[in-house]
């Protein structure tokens, strides 16, 4: 009875041990953006991705327009805690559109990509309330959520080297 316990115990705690290290799924993330000479230059989503930084993706809904005002909340946010790469992921209906509402955003500073049909989202397991997520040089997952409540992201960020 005692092995069996034991062997209970062992399971278990390597369950929980792997949900603590979920890594981001970002194979459904092809092409990225950054702006450079007055327009948005395309590149491979793994070009952006290096191994010393520290990773917050912004999740954006591009066809909402009170999310779009509030871009320039999260540039005051990656101002402050400028340790976080950010990388904005947008989804949205109209990608042209998009590209061309983005120029007068702060998406000129900062690197994005698109979530087609939410496949990111959905293999993720996101919810409403994950607006982002900070992840290691490795994309190990370390927050999701929202960072306004910052109890629990100010934790991880101080953290951060």
């Amino acid at each position: 009875m005692n092995n069996l316990n034991l062997a209970l115990i062992i399971i278990i705690t390597m369950i929980l041990s792997s949900c603590n290290n979920e890594k981001l799924v970002t194979s459904s993330l092809n092409i990225a953006y950054s702006y450079q000479d007055s327009s948005f230059r395309e590149q491979r989503f793994s070009e952006i991705i290096n191994s010393k930084d520290s990773y917050i993706f912004i999740l954006l809904n591009g066809d909402c327009s009170a999310c779009m005002f509030e871009l320039s909340w999260w540039d005051s946010f990656l101002k402050t805690y400028n340790k976080l790469h950010p990388i904005f992921v947008v989804t949205t209906d109209n990608v042209g559109i998009f590209l061309i509402y983005a120029q007068e955003t702060i998406l000129t500073k900062y690197n994005f990509t698109f979530d087609k049909d939410r496949i990111f989202y959905i293999r993720n397991k996101l919810n409403n309330e994950s607006y982002s997520i900070i992840t290691d040089c490795k994309l190990n997952i370390l927050y999701k959520g929202d960072p306004i409540k910052k109890n629990r992201f100010l934790k991880v960020y101080r953290k951060l080297k």
